[in-house]
């Protein structure tokens, strides 16, 4: 069967200023294009009724009947709070923190999960992205000083 896509969970992803488009951005560099994913920014002037309306329209070009996942960058942030007004909506995920190196699991993952087990992937990439590599850089420098020589 030549051309058949799988379809896949829907992604928006809802942060103040352009952080979503350029998260967006960084994926697509990184992986290639992606389908049934919109990045949504709150501007300057804007409120939650327009963010919220924003989300909704993007939810309707991405969820093709398999659920919908938005990712926020703030909890407690009007673009996360728009999100959660449209919690009744049918197929509804909402994960708070977003990063790229979440996106970038969800992206590789998405053929053929869930939305939950989606959710469950991006919590857990987005924690383990974050490390304090400083210390852990010095700690090797220490045991193998030849190590940051140029």
């Amino acid at each position: 069967m030549q051309g058949v896509e799988i379809n896949v969970v829907g992604l928006v992803i809802v942060s103040h200023g352009r952080l979503a488009e350029s998260l967006l951005e960084a994926a697509f560099m990184i992986l290639g294009e992606q389908r049934q994913v919109k990045a949504v920014g709150l501007q300057v002037g804007e409120g939650l009724s327009d963010m919220q309306q924003k989300i909704q329209e993007a939810i309707q070009c991405v969820d093709e009947g398999d659920g919908f996942i938005i990712f926020a960058d703030l909890q407690g942030g009007t673009p996360g709070n728009a999100a959660c007004l449209l919690a009744g909506l049918s197929g509804f995920h909402l994960v708070t923190g977003v990063n790229l190196a979440m996106l970038l699991e969800v992206f590789t993952a998405r053929a053929g999960a869930s939305a939950q087990e989606l959710v469950d992937i991006a919590i857990n990439a987005g924690r383990a992205s974050i490390q304090d590599l400083g210390s852990e850089v010095k700690s090797r420098l220490q045991t193998s000083p030849t190590l940051g020589t140029p």
